[in-house]
């Protein structure tokens, strides 16, 4: 009986470490494939090289770690993990992370149970077997030569178990810039006197493709409210806007940035944000999110947060919170004011963003990950998205004077189909994102040249970054300040159109040109 468990368990662990390399090889026989497989053999190899050890446990418990996670992973979501997806993790917002976590916990679930299961069927083959003499010396070489064949391999930093380490050192990197903080803090803003009282608000979209917007051309009606207001001429759309980056922690910085960098660190946004050049110009200011607090939130007069969502529980709280937020101040506060709204927008799991009344398209796949990712649920989200910024619009009816309301999203969505995003390469699904600027009556009035410039050049279909909003934006205000990249922005007569935008590689490290669709 106990001959017959442990051979069972055995089994049971040369499947769950061979099956997901050989998944690896069928569906990618590359270099990289051969490469993980030959560290598999060699890591199945190595007890009996070393004569089946107690020592033994220690590589084989960490490999069953990943090769269980490996197994889960593509059980439930078709993928096999990787240090991308695993760096994302760090690489996020809190209430993301959290989002991104209860997804995947029958993943984590799996592969701690496979792991125990393997760890107790190697103590029983060690119980069996540790009266056996140790083998010579050349059985246990063709063992280390495999061990150390994918070390030669390229790209061998990316895999595990070397990934391990790279992660490690990844996060301490991205902690370490994310940390800077800049030395030179103030620096002079000047705004036009003769501007009077001004409304701006600026709203922070998540994670949505602009190819799912009918404002941009999508052929099912989500956007109809925007669409519509596009019609009557007080809305103006960026048809070729792209993103810097796909993911929040590294997107939201460079967006807010006034100084034209990719690559923007934590602590340095807190010091020089699109919130800093407002209020040194004079704008009493005011953050409002549904999401976790950001280093520019910290800048804000300030700031309000929803808290975080229960995304898998109906009715817990969506985005259209921010729109009673967000009348009340109005209505508490006078001009010039700006607010920043950071929504949760379009964020898998994308069935969690909607209510029921929002549910049009139900075309699931049938299965729960990536089944809450799919094109029905996701169309729904943006429906959704359309509803709350068309109520955050009639907020603003009321206002007599001037007023601006600017809607960017911070990076776009795979739809899972594929890939995940942090392993998807930086195109048109994660950089594509929608942007649009509405202003009332009484700003078209007295802006109208500006209104005609910026109408003019967005007719021309330029590629546009989250480089351009902050200089356009503060252009579009009357705002100057020192560094100011004026070739920035689009309603200066000195802009610059490029034919491709600067964007973080999926390394987060790497500054790439991607160009954007026509």
């Amino acid at each position: 009986m106990r001959r017959g468990l442990g051979r069972a368990l055995a089994l049971g662990w040369l499947t769950a470490v061979l099956v997901p390399g050989l998944l690896a090889l069928i569906e990618r026989p590359d270099t990289a494939s051969w490469a993980s497989l030959l560290l598999l053999l060699g890591l199945l190899l190595l007890p009996w090289a070393a004569g089946l050890r107690r020592t033994a446990l220690l590589p084989f418990g960490v490999l069953s770690l990943s090769a269980g996670f490996d197994w889960a992973s593509r059980a439930f979501t078709g993928e096999a993990p990787s240090l991308a997806t695993a760096l994302a993790l760090f690489r996020t917002t809190a209430q993301e992370t959290q989002d991104l976590a209860r997804v995947l916990w029958p993943q984590a679930v799996l592969a701690v149970l496979l792991v125990a299961l393997v760890l107790a069927g190697l103590r029983e083959a060690l119980v069996q077997v540790r009266q056996l003499p140790r083998p010579p010396m050349s059985r246990a070489l063709p063992a280390f030569a495999l061990l150390l064949a994918p070390m030669l391999a390229p790209g061998s930093e990316e895999r595990y178990p070397f990934s391990t380490v790279t992660l490690a050192a990844r996060v301490r990197e991205f902690q370490a810039a994310q940390s800077v903080v800049v030395s030179n803090d103030p620096f002079e803003v000047r705004r036009e006197t003769a501007r009077g009282p001004e409304t701006v608000v600026f709203v922070i979209g998540e994670s949505s493709q602009a190819t799912h917007w009918q404002l941009f051309g999508y052929d099912k009606p989500t956007t109809p409210n925007l669409l519509r207001r596009q019609a009557q001429g007080e809305l103006l759309a960026w048809p070729r806007h792209m993103s810097t980056a796909s993911a929040t922690i590294t997107a939201v910085p460079a967006l807010l940035n006034p100084f034209e960098q990719v690559q923007v660190g934590r602590g340095e946004l807190r010091r020089r944000s699109l919130v800093t050049v407002l209020s040194r110009a004079g704008f009493s200011t005011r953050w409002m999110s549904t999401q976790g607090p950001q280093p520019a939130s910290t800048e804000a007069d300030s700031a309000h947060f929803e808290g975080s969502v229960d995304v898998f529980k109906a009715g817990t709280g969506y985005d259209n919170r921010l729109v009673p937020a967000l009348q009340a101040w109005l209505a508490s506060s006078t001009g010039p004011r700006a607010a920043v709204l950071h929504t949760s927008g379009n964020h898998f799991p994308f069935e969690g963003r909607y209510p029921e009344a929002f549910k049009r398209w139900s075309d699931f796949e049938g299965k729960r990950f990536p089944a809450s990712q799919t094109v029905g649920n996701y169309d729904n989200s943006v429906l959704y998205v359309d509803h709350v910024l068309e109520r955050l619009l009639q907020a603003m009816h009321s206002l007599t004077e001037p007023a601006l309301f600017v809607f960017v999203a911070d990076h776009g969505e795979t739809l899972m189909h594929g890939t995940m995003r942090d392993q998807a390469p930086v195109d048109a699904r994660v950089l594509h994102v929608p942007m649009f600027v509405w202003a009332n009556e009484a700003w078209r009035q007295r802006h109208a040249e500006q209104w005609a410039r910026l109408e003019q050049v967005l007719a021309r279909r330029p590629a546009t970054s989250h480089l351009d909003v902050v200089p356009t934006l503060t252009g579009l205000l009357g705002i100057d300040y020192a560094g100011r990249p004026a070739h920035r922005s689009l309603v200066a007569a000195g802009y610059r159109e490029r034919a491709a935008v600067p964007a973080l590689a999926p390394d987060y490290r790497t500054v790439i040109e991607v160009q954007p669709a026509p």
